[in-house]
């Protein structure tokens, strides 16, 4: 999810619109993975597989990127001038995402470490 986040927010702050457009098809496809991996995980057996909870909460949050692709497209299309302030935005989401990540707990998945 930070890779689709953070590709956002480069294109934010690209100069170009061809630049913008390359980003957001790089997030595009970057979220598409993420939604066919949550999809995939329905079918994990259960001693491996993340818990409901966690797994809803991927594809809400993945819904919620989604949603923001094209109206930040248009945006930085448009008005370029936010460009800065809300690549550096999002850049904190990606930050704030990435460390909530790491430290998931209680989230029914078990991992086995030699």
């Amino acid at each position: 999810m930070t890779a689709a986040i953070r590709r956002l927010g480069a294109m934010m702050a690209a100069a170009t619109r061809s630049r913008r457009t390359v980003l957001v098809a790089e997030a595009s496809t970057a979220l598409g993975a993420i939604e066919q991996d949550l999809k995939l995980a329905e079918y994990e057996p259960a001693a491996v597989r993340r818990g409901n909870a966690w797994l809803d909460s991927r594809q809400r949050t993945a819904h919620a990127i989604a949603g923001l692709m094209a109206p930040l497209w248009v945006r930085a299309n448009q008005d370029p001038s936010l460009g800065g302030e809300l690549s550096g935005r999002l850049s904190e989401l990606a930050d704030n995402f990435e460390g909530a990540t790491s430290t998931d707990q209680g989230c029914g998945h078990r991992i086995v470490r030699p």
